[in-house]
């Protein structure tokens, strides 16, 4: 099943990541999964771009109360979403949980549907991760909407998640933090692109960007080369 082109591309709020990418974005009908480690600012990336899509957002997390969820946007500075486009099932979630929680919502055109994390599922092993990024993909496709899944990679059940979900994840990202006698760095790797997409020409090489954090802010600033 591939991907509808007759939506306008979703955008990550950051032009450093969307000019690297052919459609400045990521067309609809894919899956995205976020891969980081725990120190990382994944969950700030998260955020970012849930406030870029804030009138189409549907945050769902496994992992942080509502609240929790609120108070990082405020700390951010940004304005927060209604409340009813922020879910917790945060109690012992379950991938059918998630799902059941996704096709009960309104899900439009250019919509952007986020989980996290998925480290917390109780039901988590190799055949219910492929099978719900398989129903992802269906309803991605469908209603021409793009997901966002982000998951720690020191997790009891890593091994599941990274032969399972970076397989089928149709964009693949990675977040890792570096120490330095310069300090600590973080760097987001674009592992993986969608089927049919790629970097734009002149730049397409560049898969590595440095990611700066300033407090509760986070920036991007394009630069290195695989």
């Amino acid at each position: 099943m591939q991907p509808s082109t007759t939506a306008e591309p979703v955008t990550t709020g950051f032009a450093d990541l969307d000019t690297l990418l052919q459609a400045n974005g990521i067309p609809v009908g894919n899956v995205c999964t976020i891969r980081s480690d725990p120190n990382a600012s994944a969950y700030e990336l998260l955020l970012s771009v849930l406030q870029a899509n804030r009138d189409k957002a549907h945050f769902i997390t496994t992992t942080r109360r509502k609240s929790a969820i609120i108070n990082s946007l405020r700390r951010l500075g940004e304005s927060v979403p209604e409340k009813s486009k922020l879910v917790d099932l945060s109690d012992n979630a379950t991938s059918a949980d998630v799902l059941n929680t996704i096709t009960d919502r309104n899900i439009t055109p250019r919509d952007v549907i986020f989980v996290d994390s998925l480290n917390t599922l109780t039901d988590g092993n190799k055949q219910t991760y492929a099978q719900l990024y398989r129903e992802l993909k269906q309803i991605a496709t469908e209603k021409e909407a793009v997901v966002f899944c982000h998951y720690l990679t020191d997790s009891d059940n890593d091994n599941s998640l990274r032969q399972t979900v970076d397989y089928l994840t149709d964009l693949l990202l990675s977040v890792s933090v570096t120490m330095s006698e310069e300090g600590i760095k973080q760097q987001l790797w674009i592992e993986r692109l969608p089927v049919g997409e790629g970097l734009k020409e002149s730049q397409q090489d560049t898969r590595l960007i440095s990611v700066r954090s300033s407090g509760a802010q986070l920036s991007l600033n394009t630069g290195g080369r695989i």
